[in-house]
């Protein structure tokens, strides 16, 4: 400090606080040889009658053309064209690099059967984490299920819980803590209940405009299974009872074909030990 002219006391002047720097995504480490030393999967053929032996390959920026002709031809077969937000070009380039996310690929003899993408969004808008309200310091460390298309020749083999397994034994999250989230329609039952058999549970919801409703399904990286204070059961597409209990902080984790071939998921809540901590 100095005197000023006016006999009191000058004060230097503060540099301007700066901006907040983005958190970066905390890339994961992705171990390709957990991929390329992996045995063949024996997947049924639906055109050949026959199981076939399947391949898998962490796709890249070469295999563009193969993951977008398997990808316009999921779509153009979709029943309820709802059920799916189709894939920019410039998003498969990401992924594909590895920048933002990865692809994992199954091949057969006649090319590419299936594929599965799995992406680290850091703080962008597409992190699920901000419907959830996950603080801006732990964005960086969600990993994101996305999409999974499958050839309708290998339709029926359980592909989109597979390759997600395996894709996940490939990757190491750079954070003591990785965080497993996914959005999933209320009408997809069969995409429901496989993110259910993967030990995601519905911890919120996702709007978008002039899109229907998604369940953002969480999990923690390494633990998949929790024990369960049981609640009430739902109809899947009940936007209205989601949003209620998850307003009780409940949590969706189970569901259940009704007699009337009515897909019910169940809630309730995560039992605590009695040291607090979420019981396993």
């Amino acid at each position: 400090m100095t005197a000023s002219a006016r006999g009191g006391v000058a004060v230097k002047p503060m540099k301007p606080a700066q901006p907040a720097q983005p958190i970066q995504p905390a890339q994961p480490t992705i171990h390709r040889r957990a991929i390329e030393k992996s045995p063949l999967l024996s997947c049924y053929n639906r055109e050949t009658k026959k199981n076939s032996l399947c391949r898998l390959a962490i796709l890249e920026t070469q295999q563009m053309e193969e993951v977008m002709a398997l990808h316009h031809l999921v779509i153009h077969e979709l029943e309820n064209p709802d059920l799916y937000i189709p894939y920019t070009r410039e998003e498969m380039s990401g992924y594909l690099n590895q920048a933002s996310g990865l692809i994992l690929g199954l091949y057969d003899e006649q090319g590419m059967g299936a594929f599965r993408v799995i992406t680290w969004p850091g703080e962008g808008k597409d992190n699920l984490g901000h419907h959830l309200g996950i603080p801006q310091s732990q964005l960086g460390q969600v990993i994101q299920l996305e999409g999974t298309n499958v050839h309708p020749r290998y339709r029926g083999n359980g592909l989109q819980c597979l390759l997600t397994e395996r894709a996940l034994n490939c990757i190491q999250p750079n954070e003591k803590e990785g965080i497993l989230l996914t959005a999933v329609s209320p009408l997809n039952g069969r995409s429901l209940v496989n993110m259910f058999t993967l030990g995601m549970h519905i911890a919120g919801l996702k709007n978008r405009q002039a899109q229907p409703a998604r369940l953002v399904m969480k999990r923690d990286f390494y633990r998949q299974s929790h024990k369960w204070q049981q609640g009430p059961w739902i109809e899947a597409g009940d936007i209205e009872s989601h949003q209620r209990l998850l307003a009780q902080g409940l949590e969706g984790h189970e569901a259940s074909m009704n007699a009337e071939k009515r897909l019910l998921v169940r809630y309730g809540r995560p039992l605590l030990s009695h040291e607090g901590a979420v019981m396993r």
